[in-house]
């Protein structure tokens, strides 16, 4: 028996130097630069790591998680880094904490 298997998973898009007054104001120009469905539109030929399962077709899905990371740049310890959460009214509102590999 052979089944289609369609995983659906979350994918983080790390958006670089993102010039901005506040951070919510990154977070709407992250999400305006940039056609989510476009950016995974490329041959899926070389995901295939020689297994005999072979990725045939990626795509986004349609679920979008309304939580964002927003690291400030230069801030190489990440001390700065705020967790925000897209409210259903559209507003942002920053996550309490944050937790971060290798902190005690």
């Amino acid at each position: 028996m052979k089944y289609h298997v369609h995983v659906y998973t979350v994918v983080r898009v790390k958006f670089a130097d993102v010039e901005a007054d506040s951070p919510q104001e990154a977070i709407d120009k992250a999400e305006e630069s940039v056609n989510f469905h476009d950016l995974l539109k490329r041959d899926v030929s070389n995901y295939n790591r020689g297994a005999p399962v072979v990725v045939e077709h990626v795509e986004w899905a349609e679920e979008h998680t309304e939580d964002f990371l927003v690291d400030e740049a230069g801030d190489t310890a990440f001390k700065n880094s705020q967790m925000w959460h897209r409210n259903p009214d559209g507003t942002l509102t920053p996550k309490d904490e944050i937790t971060r590999i290798g902190d005690d």
